[in-house]
């Protein structure tokens, strides 16, 4: 995928609620998203270069991913085991 591919990506992403990928997917259920669209409406606002725009949304959205990257290792860490069946030696006589 070529670079200009990827910002018409991500404008999609900011301001129609698709998804990077292009796979189908509810603006509603996206974190993506809505960090993409508020990002560019600061950046707007702010009168960001593109460059500066793109910085912050890197920044965002590599926090969030180690925010969410962090939760599913709590979530694994505090899972509960797995049972394992240990024979008994008394059966097998």
């Amino acid at each position: 995928m070529d670079i200009n591919e990827m910002r018409r990506r991500i404008h999609d992403v900011a301001y129609l609620g698709c998804r990077v990928d292009g796979e189908e997917g509810s603006r509603n259920f996206s974190a993506t998203s809505a960090t993409v669209h508020q990002v560019y409406q600061i950046a707007a606002r702010d009168g960001l270069s593109g460059e500066d725009r793109m910085t912050m949304l890197a920044y965002h959205l590599m926090a969030q991913y180690e925010s969410l990257f962090d939760k599913v290792l709590d979530i694994e860490h505090n899972r509960a085991p797995e049972y394992v069946v240990i024979p008994d030696k008394e059966a097998k006589s």
